[in-house]
């Protein structure tokens, strides 16, 4: 729970601002295609990164009501 308040109060919305930002500098000109890549890239593992925690919290939740029901 703790790491999904983390991600949801923290690292999502730093994700966004890195996505926000590389593509205002990407369309300014003042980072190239490698840089804006590196940047999505980044970006994007914390959000898969926040998928797979929360993926991992309903499947404990489901186990849990599995063997609560036995």
């Amino acid at each position: 729970m703790e790491q999904v308040a983390y991600f949801e109060d923290n690292a999502l919305v730093n994700s966004e601002l890195i996505i926000t930002t590389a593509n205002q500098q990407i369309q300014n000109g003042s980072i190239n295609y490698l840089e804006w890549g590196q940047l999505m890239d980044k970006a994007i593992a914390v959000q898969d990164s926040y998928v797979d925690t929360v993926m991992g919290l309903n499947e404990t939740a489901i186990q849990l009501n599995y063997f609560l029901e036995r």
